[in-house]
């Protein structure tokens, strides 16, 4: 029984709507249920005068039973509940036995939900929901937004604050050295009292040899000019300083060194300052156990956006361009900016242990006069003023003594060496570097530009650590930089700032301070962190493989980082989430796939380009964990937020803030259901209900609620999350993960299975195709132009086949029959793939799919002379598409690499193309043309395929050059009945009988089980479902119709649309930048103009504004379970490339930096989709149990244990198309 209950729209009028009184979760009332009452949401159920009854007035306990009673007399006890409760029972209602073990059962249990308090946080979560006036259609996404926060609460907190605070108080002492102390337990960790108080002795003696050891030797040290003293100073600075402390997991070791350069002339200081550490690299790259990976250099900010931060130089590229390299350091040097060394640190000389690691370099200038020799002038090239006290640690005394002395000078000066000589350069950077000279202006380092970047000190020297005039710069320095720093994605660098902060000035912080902190460097999110720099260290080694050694260093590294992903995304021992178990699972699927086995030694990652973009690409697939990672542990640190948000407030310059200029397009983006489009604007007014509710006034509210729970079944997921929990061999030791999957899979629920599996097949299956020829089995759908086997047209949508198909006519090859020389050819033109499917069942149009079958018939033994007419008919149809200017035409690809072929190429190199062709027609490869069209308010793909077969004049040679798809048949649709006919009768699928009976369909539906078992390893459940719905549509089963249509209609669905033109956009970018003329015709200051290039601007950035709005709009839909602050990151990310074009178009940025970042935002996007449909799956009953039966059969195939070192089901998948992986044009975006 439902009751009628008001809905209201944000922006609509009050319509009536039922909550799920019907569908496939239809609720069964049982007297086992009304016997069951529900504890859990703090009322009965049943009657009305049940449903009244509060707390405060409990029913009587009834009275003992009787001993004949407790024999089982079940109609007495039946009488006695009727009479207690005024239920009327309508079956007996046995007494279960007793049973002591199940007791204490129950017993453990309570124990159990008291103290993970997942009772007590459901109930007071339950309560805010039901004190709402507006409650929300479905209120799972409410349960989930504050489920969250404690899924990691119980992790966190099992650590006392006792056993937290003796980190941030190690015992120290004073020394000699003004300022500085040392611990009292080791001889390596000296400055300042309060940093070396958070510095554990045991986890910096993994430190002492390498300390030692990224000293720059003397070597490097001296100049060739006598009049200059040249002294260094290293500490070690970020994260490791807090190893053991604060941090669990210290993802980069970083020193900085600062030079002390005495001199006459600080323009010359300059060059011997860029000399010397040209040595220093040089003699890290050749004489020392570490691997020198390059420079990192700053660049200026007026010649690059702010998103620019840095240019990496490569030691090859060292070399080549020289020059340009020497100018660098000098502009990083002039603007008071670090030089930085990215290093392989090998942290011990007895073990092949390594870590990334980063070396800086500035210098301090001492300009001193040899006619008065107390004189001084002390110029700093730092950005901060004696930074290396205030964030970092000194493992040499000297050192610190050094440091300390050249800010706050005594009497006792380092005496200045005349005998130093010059060490000869090490061959892998030229010696021209070394004797080029640098010009300065005097007022370049005093530029007003820069804020706090240095001081220019005369006179005499004297300022301490402690004065304000040293430590306001570098503080506010710091504030600055966490006020404009993403908080969410740029967490741990905005927390370390924190760190240093809070120390700098520890007397107004409290201890909770340090223990919020301490959890927070301790949590999952943490952990993420540490895998996805780890998972950059590994790219970046085998970027600049150069030897064996570093091999051994990128597998060991590989094998930790592949054990991390498992232990954090999908242990068996951790209770986690679905998302992150089907995160998880797909990128342990993808490290295999780039790793082979190697006997004995376990599995080891391939070291070549491809490996780095995997790797590259499961970084950005684990973004949206990582985000929401930190955003569960935020609300479990209140002060750090607090923290950020006080210095957002303080300095409201520094925070970026994005006007979104972005016109709205207010665009159609297909066939969407309005019911399930606006569920998250719908609410439910409780005053109009309890209005129109026909129940006693007194009763009238709590009927109400009570209903609205029913009719969304939260008492039902909550029973069954019980019951899991109940049932399971041990008690999770934390529940939230568990329960936040069923809630995300009950959301799910909620919105998409409101009608019936038959209702559903019902309004798919409008109509009946028509046979119009028993012979070739060709059908029509009635009041359209579709033709095909009925397989393809049982779910045709009438009206929107009629839109597409003319917007496909002029695609559709004109000349049915071609004649050239002896030669004859027929082409038939048909569309394959998801064209048969829009509409009412798949509501997006992501792509278009064709194939031009060529037949050429012959003499026979003549199909190597055929292919000249098959090159002709390709060449010249795709010259005719480029000459109409109504197409993008992307070019021919061919062979297994996709290799790409332009118009104009082709029309230059027609010899060698011709050569090519033949040769993929041999091997039996794919060619297809690409193309891009304009339909409706955007630019979409057109992949057409061309299928080649011969076919001699007696009929006794058929060959076919190309591997054939199984499922192809049954999902074309051609134009007319003429070609159709053509077609089935020679290149069908079925020989002179039903195509839907015999071998043809067991072929194809094995190719299609072979498909599903490769998705589901790969965790793309959307396309298990793209799969099981074409087995469906070929056995006309309604199966999993009903099941594809929501999954078609899901979030996730909507996120593979978008990507979908994510990637058209990042072609159409890559179309331009390809273009021969482009590189001589480019400036970089001037926007591009797109109609150059045969590109309509318009159409662009209405293609750009639809994706970036719809993007936007889906990912702050509740049901897409995306983080929060997942929408802002991304923003920023589209908002540096979006440009102003000469027509006042918002289009993107013609450059390779635009392709990169749709890339990264199509991989985060791809996550959020494939767990999102993963979900979906699992609400999906009858696919789970289709799965499981093909994943059963092809286990049956899986090669032996031997052969395969992976536990994962192993599938014999027939060759891909083109369509199924990314071309040889595609793969090189990040090497462009």
């Amino acid at each position: 029984r439902c009751v009628q209950i008001r809905f209201k729209a944000i922006e609509k009028a009050p319509e009536t709507v039922s909550l799920f009184y019907c569908g496939s979760w239809h609720r069964r009332v049982s007297n086992t249920f009304l016997w069951n009452m529900s504890k859990a949401a703090g009322r009965k159920r049943g009657s009305a005068a049940a449903a009244a009854t509060t707390e405060q007035e409990k029913p009587p306990a009834p009275p003992p039973l009787l001993p004949n009673q407790a024999d089982g007399n079940i109609d007495a006890e039946r009488r006695l509940f009727e009479r207690i409760y005024g239920i009327v029972a309508l079956d007996p209602i046995p007494r279960p036995p007793r049973d002591h073990h199940l007791g204490e059962t129950i017993n453990e249990f309570q124990k159990y939900l008291n103290e993970t308090r997942i009772e007590k946080t459901f109930l007071g979560l339950l309560r805010i929901l039901l004190k709402k006036k507006m409650l929300p259609y479905n209120p799972y996404p409410l349960f989930l937004t504050n489920l969250y926060r404690f899924s990691e609460g119980r992790y966190l907190l099992s650590t006392p604050a006792s056993e937290i605070l003796p980190s941030f108080r190690m015992e120290t002492e004073d020394t000699r050295i003004d300022y500085v102390y040392k611990s009292r337990h080791s001889s390596h960790i000296w400055g300042l009292p309060y940093l070396v108080q958070c510095c554990s002795p045991n986890d910096m003696k993994l430190y002492e040899w390498l300390g030692r050891d990224v000293v720059p030797p003397p070597s490097t040290t001296r100049s060739a000019d006598t009049n200059y003293v040249i002294q260094p100073c290293v500490a070690m600075i970020g994260p490791a300083v807090f190893q053991g402390s604060f941090y669990q997991y210290v993802p980069i070791i970083q020193f900085r060194v600062e030079y002390r350069i005495m001199g006459p002339d600080m323009t010359h200081a300059i060059e011997v300052f860029i000399n010397i550490v040209i040595k220093d690299l040089n003699h890290t790259e050749k004489e020392s156990d570490h691997i020198l990976l390059g420079v990192s250099l700053p660049v200026d900010p007026e010649t690059e956006p702010m998103r620019y931060s840095s240019k990496f130089w490569q030691v090859d590229e060292i070399n080549t361009r020289g020059d340009a390299f020497w100018d660098s350091m000098v502009e990083a040097v002039t603007n008071k900016k670090y030089v930085v060394a990215e290093l392989v640190f090998r942290v011990d000389p007895k073990m092949g242990v390594y870590k990334r690691g980063r070396k800086q370099y500035s210098f301090n200038f001492v300009q001193r006069s040899y006619r008065n020799q107390d004189a001084e002038q002390l110029t700093p090239f730092s950005e901060m003023m004696e930074a290396c006290l205030f964030e970092g640690i000194f493992m040499d005394h000297m050192h610190a003594d050094s440091y300390i002395s050249t800010f706050c000078p005594r009497e006792e000066l380092v005496d200045r060496d005349k005998n130093y000589r010059q060490e000869p350069p090490a061959p892998f950077i030229r010696k021209s570097l070394l004797r080029r000279g640098v010009k300065v202006e005097k007022d370049t380092h005093t530029d007003d530009r820069i804020r706090i970047d240095g001081f220019l000190i005369k006179g005499p020297i004297d300022f301490s650590p402690d004065s304000r005039k040293v430590i306001d710069p570098v503080r506010i320095a710091w504030e600055r930089h966490i006020a404009r720093s993403h908080f969410v994605p740029e967490a741990f660098d905005v927390v370390h700032h924190m760190i240093l902060l809070m120390l700098l000035d520890r007397k107004s912080v409290s201890d909770e301070h340090f223990i919020q902190v301490h959890r927070f460097l301790r949590s999952s999110a943490a952990r993420m962190h540490s895998l996805m720099m780890q998972n950059q260290f590994i790219r970046e080694i085998i970027e600049n493989f150069d030897r064996a050694e570093e091999s051994q260093i990128v597998q060991r590294q590989f094998m930790e980082y592949r054990h991390g992903i498992k232990d954090l995304l999908d242990s068996v021992y951790r209770e986690c989430s679905s998302e992150m178990i089907t995160c998880g699972r797909a990128i342990e699927t993808r490290l295999y796939d780039m790793s082979h086995s190697v006997e004995g030694k376990g599995s080891n990652i391939i070291l070549s380009p491809k490996s780095v973009l995997d790797l590259r690409f499961i970084n950005h697939y684990c973004y949206p964990i990582f985000l929401r990672l930190v955003e569960v542990m935020l609300p479990q640190v209140p002060l750090i937020t607090a923290f950020v948000d006080k210095l957002r407030k303080a300095y409201p310059e520094e925070v970026l803030r994005f006007e979104d200029a972005m016109p709205n397009p207010n665009v159609e983006y297909g066939y969407e259901e309005p019911l399930i489009s606006k569920q998250h604007h719908q609410f439910i007014d409780t005053e109009l209900a309890e209005a129109e509710c026909n129940e006693s006034k007194e009763i009238v509210k709590e009927t109400v609620l009570m209903q609205y729970l029913l009719d969304t079944r939260v008492d039902e997921v909550w029973e069954g999350f019980m019951m899991d929990i109940l049932s399971s061999n041990t008690f999770p030791q934390n529940p939230y993960p568990r329960l936040i999957t069923d809630f995300r899979r009950a959301a799910l629920k909620m919105s998409l299975c409101y009608d019936t599996d038959e209702k559903i097949v019902k309004d798919l299956y409008h109509s009946e195709p028509q046979l119009l020829d028993s012979t070739t089995f060709v059908y029509q759908m009635p009041g359209s132009d579709a033709y095909g086997y009925k397989s393809s047209l049982y779910a045709i949508d009438t009206a929107a086949y009629f839109a597409l198909s003319s917007f496909l006519f002029p695609l559709v090859h004109e000349n049915f029959t071609e004649k050239r020389g002896v030669y004859r050819a027929s082409v038939c033109t048909c569309t394959v793939g998801e064209v048969s499917t829009y509409g009412r069942l798949d509501p997006y149009l992501r792509q278009v799919q064709m194939a031009d079958h060529v037949y050429i018939k012959g003499p026979v033994r003549c199909s190597r002379e055929g292919m000249e007419l098959f090159t002709h008919i390709l060449t010249e149809y795709a010259m005719q598409l480029d000459r109409e200017q109504d197409f993008v035409v992307m070019g021919i690809f061919l062979g297994s690499l996709s290799k790409r072929w332009s118009v104009k190429e082709i029309s230059e190199r027609k010899a060698t193309f011709i050569t090519e062709i033949e040769r993929v027609l041999i091997l039996k490869e794919n060619i297809f043309l690409k193309l891009y069209a304009q339909y409706d308010w955007r630019y979409i793909c057109v992949t057409k395929y061309f299928r080649y077969r011969y076919v001699s004049f007696d009929k006794t040679e058929y060959v076919k050059f190309f591997d054939e798809i199984p499922t192809e048949p049954y999902q074309s649709i051609f134009f007319d009945q003429e070609k159709a006919a053509f077609h089935f009768k020679r290149g069908g699928a079925h020989e002179c009988c039903d195509p839907f009976i015999g071998p043809a369909i067991r072929q194809s539906m094995l190719y299609a089980d072979a498909q599903i078992a490769e998705c589901h390893r790969r965790q793309d459940f959307f396309g298990v479902h793209r799969w099981l719905l074409l087995k469906s549509l070929a056995s006309k089963g309604g199966n999993n119709v009903a099941e594809g249509w929501r999954m078609m209609h899901s979030t996730a669905s909507e996120l593979n649309f978008l990507n979908c033109i994510n990637k058209a956009l990042q072609d159409l970018i890559l179309y331009v930048l390809s273009d021969m003329t482009f590189a001589q015709t480019k400036d970089d200051e001037e926007p591009v103009d797109l109609y150059q290039y045969g590109i309509d601007e318009a159409l662009f950035a209405s293609t750009y504004a639809g994706y970036y709005h719809k993007l936007m709009e889906v990912l702050s839909n509740p049901l897409s379970f995306a983080p929060s602050s997942m929408s802002e990151f991304l923003r920023r990310k589209l908002n540096f490339i979006s440009v102003q074009s000469y027509r006042g178009n918002c289009v993107l940025k013609i450059e390779s930096q635009s392709i990169r970042v749709l890339e990264e935002v199509r991989q985060a996007t791809m996550s959020v989709e494939n767990a999102v449909a993963a979900d979906m799956h699992q609400c999906c009953p009858e696919a789970r149990e289709s799965v499981a039966k093909i994943l059963a059969q092809t286990a049956q195939k899986r090669p032996s244990a031997e052969e395969r070192s992976d536990a994962t089901v192993a599938v014999q998948v027939p060759k891909a198309t083109a369509a199924d992986h990314q071309n040889e044009w595609h793969q090189d975006l990040y090497n462009f």
